[in-house]
């Protein structure tokens, strides 16, 4: 029956990673609920791509407000009765030197990528029951640095470890908590770095398989960990062997 389809809730759902992993959810029977802040227009084209696999919404919610969140987590489940996956893959930050920041730039980004999984906990947890998966989306930039990368990866490794103690809270509970670390991708949000040729050079030089990672990789590997009973407090790296390499 649909009223038994499983339900996942992305935010930053209409680009990039985030409409790839709806997608893939809608094609393998989920209802979903995706968030954006930006680009309207953008966000009606991913609309009309879910709705025309499954049954979707799309809100335009900022991940810092707690408040909005909650209300959107509280409307998808009031419409659908359940919700099983929540993955936060909304992300901002600033591309510059930690030495040309300021506290408003590492405000916003840590809100953002940091914050922004604890507000999504908060709003979606009081609806998931046992075997529900909370997922964050982080970077390599959580381990390694990079040219003007300060901000999003300290925002990045904060996310790992929100994920965490967010698993040791929800656990009681039987929700899992695990996050998708990933290389480089060509995506809008790396257009933003002026060494974007160069990171995704330097990705495939090292990498063992010597490929260019898509979105569809990230999306597969939020798929499986969606699916894994015991599998938690865990970040699953998605780089092809790139950190393998010397």
């Amino acid at each position: 029956m649909l009223a038994d389809r499983p339900v996942v809730v992305i935010t930053g759902g209409t680009r990039g990673i985030g409409l790839a992993t709806a997608e893939l959810f809608a094609r393998e029977g989920y209802r979903v609920a995706v968030t954006y802040v930006r680009h309207r227009k953008v966000a009606e084209k991913a609309q009309a791509l879910l709705q025309s696999i499954t049954e979707a919404m799309v809100f335009k919610v900022d991940v810092r407000d707690g408040p909005a969140m909650a209300q959107m987590a509280e409307t998808v489940h009031a419409r659908w009765g359940r919700l099983d996956v929540a993955v936060h893959n909304a992300a901002s930050g600033v591309a510059k030197p930690l030495s040309a920041v300021t506290y408003h730039h590492f405000e916003f980004t840590m809100a953002t990528n940091a914050w922004g999984l604890i507000a999504l906990a908060q709003a979606t947890g009081p609806w998931m029951k046992e075997g529900g998966s909370l997922i964050g989306v982080s970077s390599l930039g959580s381990a390694r640095a990079y040219e003007n990368y300060g901000l999003v990866g300290s925002s990045k490794a904060a996310l790992e470890s929100v994920a965490r103690h967010l698993a040791r809270d929800f656990g009681d509970r039987g929700v899992r908590v695990n996050v998708v670390s990933a290389g480089p991708i060509d995506t809008d949000a790396l257009r933003a770095f002026a060494n974007r040729e160069e990171m995704l050079r330097e990705f495939i030089e090292r990498s063992p398989l010597h490929q260019p990672l898509a979105v569809e990789d990230v999306a597969e590997a939020v798929w499986f960990l969606a699916r894994q009973r015991m599998v938690n407090a865990h970040v699953l790296v998605v780089d092809g062997g790139y950190l393998a390499m010397p």
